[in-house]
């Protein structure tokens, strides 16, 4: 066997790429696209959503409404492996929305799902504060020249 494996790492060799590294690489191509999958389909919800939260949040004062930025930016406040640990205790098969789910045959933790709930939940404060402040400025200078 090791005679085989000593000749297959040749002959790779003459490629300039060693058959591990060749394997390696395949996997680790594989890995981003997996990732860029995931993060497309996680950014028009940040996009969308966070375009309306900004709008709404920027434009109206309401009872919570400080409350509700504060829920908002809470994922940018504290460390990841803390948002994981909540994101298991809220969707995992003994937190509060795994059981309501449980029954009905449906299992969101450790799916393809979970991976995008939680890459909306990290990402979403960031995209909200990058676009809030843009319709705050916009909409006090609207104010300012609508009472020329």
């Amino acid at each position: 066997m090791f005679p085989l494996t000593s000749q297959r790492e040749e002959g790779c060799r003459g490629l300039g790429v060693g058959c591990s590294e060749r394997q390696e690489e395949s996997g680790r191509r594989k890995d981003e696209n997996k990732a860029e999958g995931f993060c497309r389909r996680g950014s028009p919800f940040n996009v969308v959503f966070g375009l309306f939260a900004a709008y709404v949040l920027s434009r109206y004062n309401f009872w919570g409404r400080t409350a509700l930025i504060v829920v908002i930016s809470l994922p940018t406040a504290i460390p990841t492996a803390v948002a994981g640990f909540a994101l298991l205790l809220l969707w995992g098969p003994y937190g509060t929305l795994g059981r309501l789910f449980a029954p009905h045959g449906v299992q969101v933790m450790f799916t393809t799902s979970a991976i995008i709930l939680a890459n909306i939940f990290v990402t979403f404060p960031l995209a909200f504060g990058v676009i809030k402040p843009v319709f705050t400025k916009f909409t006090i200078v609207l104010k300012r020249n609508s009472k020329m």
